[in-house]
């Protein structure tokens, strides 16, 4: 999956003994992966996702593919009629299993000549400046994907990850929770995402709401 996605997958795949793999990259870092496992033949592609909704199923399609998914959809649907369910009743059941979880994105726009400076300075003092309490929660670790660092917030010790730099910082939260902040050189915007996850529904979007007013105060304080 692509940086700052829903981590509701990471369960799932553990249970199926998946490799969970985040690209730095977006789908061209997941088609890169695609094109590794067909070359090497130690591993098997078997899906790939991006915070946008784009999907790929299998080494089919090397980048996100609405025709694909489409079908893919289509396939749950039927097969699930016929067993007297739905797909949403079987979603249903995957927050049973592993919590509820909620997504939001923000967008922030900037109209200065000289934004990818100001950008830059920005994620600067957000690695720096944020608190540890977000949303009622402790924030437990800081992954830093612009040097290949993750920061254990508690312990104080950091260990370097093996990335394609990216101008993205992630901060988990206690409980599954996070939220992160990136920038991309073509489009002088910054994209914050925060996630929420909860055992109960409505919890899970009450925490959701606190997270995100957390964080845009403290990069509206920043700004």
């Amino acid at each position: 999956k692509t940086l700052l996605c829903s981590d509701l997958l990471n369960g799932i795949a553990a249970d199926h003994g998946l490799q969970l793999i985040e690209s730095t990259q977006g789908f061209q870092g997941i088609g890169a992966k695609m094109a590794e496992c067909e070359r090497t033949g130690k591993q098997a592609f078997v899906f790939g996702f991006d915070k946008y909704g784009g999907y790929a199923l299998g080494n089919f399609v090397r980048g996100r593919d609405g025709i694909h998914a489409a079908l893919l959809v289509a396939e749950m649907a039927a097969n699930y009629k016929t067993k007297g369910s739905t797909v949403y009743q079987e979603l249903l059941k995957l927050y049973d299993k592993y919590g509820w979880f909620a997504e939001e994105r923000v967008i922030l726009s900037f109209a200065d000549m000289n934004w990818w400076q100001q950008a830059g300075i920005l994620l600067d003092r957000i690695s720096i400046e944020s608190p540890m309490t977000v949303g009622g929660l402790t924030a437990v670790k800081f992954h830093d994907y612009r040097n290949g660092e993750v920061k254990d917030l508690i312990k104080q010790r950091s260990t370097k990850i093996a990335h394609v730099p990216a101008y993205t910082l992630k901060f988990e939260l206690m409980g599954g929770s996070w939220y992160g902040v990136s920038i991309t050189k073509d489009i002088p915007e910054i994209e914050i995402v925060v996630g929420s996850r909860h055992p109960e529904e409505k919890a899970c979007n009450y925490q959701l709401s606190a997270i995100r007013s957390d964080v845009l105060h403290m990069i509206e304080s920043i700004i």
